[in-house]
């Protein structure tokens, strides 16, 4: 019997997103790092700015 599971679609969307960067080419990597850091050795900014980058910018 097939077994079946619900999600919401936010799940579903980060999901397919994360599915998505696994296909580009060295990014497989630094995903496994990143699920393996801890949360006390994260950043608390990003680092950028919204205003920096061209597809955000108005």
């Amino acid at each position: 019997m097939p077994t079946q599971l619900l999600r919401s679609s936010e799940d579903w969307r980060a999901i397919r997103n994360t599915l998505h960067l696994l296909t580009v080419p060295d990014m497989r990597k630094p995903i496994k790092e990143g699920v393996a850091e801890s949360v006390d050795h994260c950043a608390t900014e990003p680092g950028w700015r919204a205003s920096d980058c061209a597809s955000f910018s108005s």
